[in-house]
């Protein structure tokens, strides 16, 4: 059986990481989005806390707990503000990544400093469910591999010292680790992005960046069980932090609606309102259960683990509640001084600002031996992956 009562270890951790959002990360929201960066002594109240590498293993620098222990806790900082949750973790988003590949290692020497992994997928990408087409390539070169390509807009690249970034090598992929101020590395900054500004985003250009033996972390494929354990984390990470959002939202449209008078009485109690709030409460309720689900099923071994399902449905939760929050507060719904337009802008963001919506649609119909006629290898799909649990 499945419990859906965290355990006492558990629920301290999400009253520190809820604390802390309120305390200290919703008060600075909208100055960080003014800024496109963290306060930096906020940035440093979160390192010392370790809120972001909850499940990096110890050798990494991170506490070595469970999956759902991560997105307990993801879901606490997001649902205090989205932007910051996003732009505080960075570093260990990616550190979990690369700690899935390697294993246990030392988290000094080259990943010291802000670094963040980039996601350079083709958005409409026709070997989705097979495996992945990249917008970036090693090309071989007289004086050795250089890479080439372009990411788009992605949070954290106008600030990072490194990037972690999947290409293409022949059929296999690697994992490269390159500094951000490397020859041939241009960052092209977004001034006004939609959401989550206080990540800073940019766009990244790479012509022909010399690529040694030192820069590539990691080689294999989009199959091997290392490769689709990382990546599961990941989406549960933005998954979580999806319904963070879409519960802030949830919980402000419902205090408003309940103190807001009209015609004599609270708006809550007119049909319209009390209706699309309840159902604004269960698409939390269900995105947030199929988030534990999926880091319940990682922790235990299972290769896939629901990451695709579980993002795409947080997706359409957090963008269907805070819209909705935002009719809840009518008119004022749209002004500044109410935060249910920002989370609804963070809410669009997060929802696209790594992985594509087409390529996570097939891979959950993969999942279940049900991939489009397109994907290589038919209409049966892959199914778990080789070394994972069912």
């Amino acid at each position: 059986m499945i419990s859906f009562q965290p355990s006492p270890e558990e629920r301290e951790l999400r009253q520190l990481a809820r604390e802390f959002a309120q305390s200290r990360l919703r008060p600075h929201a909208r100055a960080a989005e003014r800024a496109g960066r963290p306060p930096e002594a906020l940035a440093q109240e979160s390192r010392e806390l370790g809120l972001g590498g909850v499940a990096l293993p110890e050798g990494w620098g991170g506490a070595g707990l469970s999956q759902v222990a991560a997105c307990l806790v993801e879901e606490e900082l997001a649902w205090g503000d989205p932007g910051l949750a996003v732009a505080l973790g960075l570093r260990e988003a990616a550190l979990a990544f690369v700690a899935d590949l390697l294993g246990e290692a030392p988290a000094g020497g080259p990943w010291e400093g802000p670094g963040v992994l980039l996601w350079p997928q083709v958005p409409d990408d026709p070997l989705a469910g097979s495996g992945i087409t990249w917008t970036t390539q090693l090309q071989a070169a007289p004086q050795g591999e250089r890479l080439s390509g372009s990411i788009g807009a992605a949070p954290g690249a106008q600030e990072a010292a490194w990037f972690l970034i999947p290409a293409a090598r022949g059929e296999r992929v690697v994992l490269l680790r390159l500094e951000g101020t490397a020859p041939g590395v241009e960052r092209r900054p977004l001034r006004r992005p939609l959401g989550l500004a206080a990540a800073g985003w940019a766009e990244v250009a790479l012509d022909g960046v010399a690529v040694g033996p030192g820069a590539v972390v990691w080689e294999g494929t989009v199959r091997d069980p290392a490769w689709v354990r990382a990546r599961e984390r990941a989406r549960l990470r933005v998954a979580a932090q999806l319904v963070g959002t879409a519960r802030a939202a949830l919980e402000y449209a419902t205090q408003y609606a309940a103190q807001r008078q009209a015609f004599g009485q609270p708006i809550a109690q007119f049909q319209g309102i009390s209706f699309m709030v309840a159902e604004m409460a269960m698409a939390v309720e269900a995105a947030r259960n199929l988030v534990w689900y999926g880091a319940w099923r990682l922790d235990r071994g299972a290769l896939p683990a629901g990451g695709a399902q579980a993002l795409l449905h947080a997706r359409g939760a957090a963008l269907e509640v805070a819209d909705r929050a935002v009719q809840v507060l009518g008119g004022h719904g749209y002004m500044a001084d109410h935060p249910v337009e920002k989370w609804l802008r963070d809410a669009r963001a997060l929802g696209v600002a790594v992985w594509p919506e087409t390529a996570l649609e097939v891979e959950a119909a993969s999942e279940l031996g049900l991939a489009p006629g397109w994907v290589a290898g038919g209409a049966a799909g892959p199914g778990p992956v080789e070394g994972g649990a069912a």
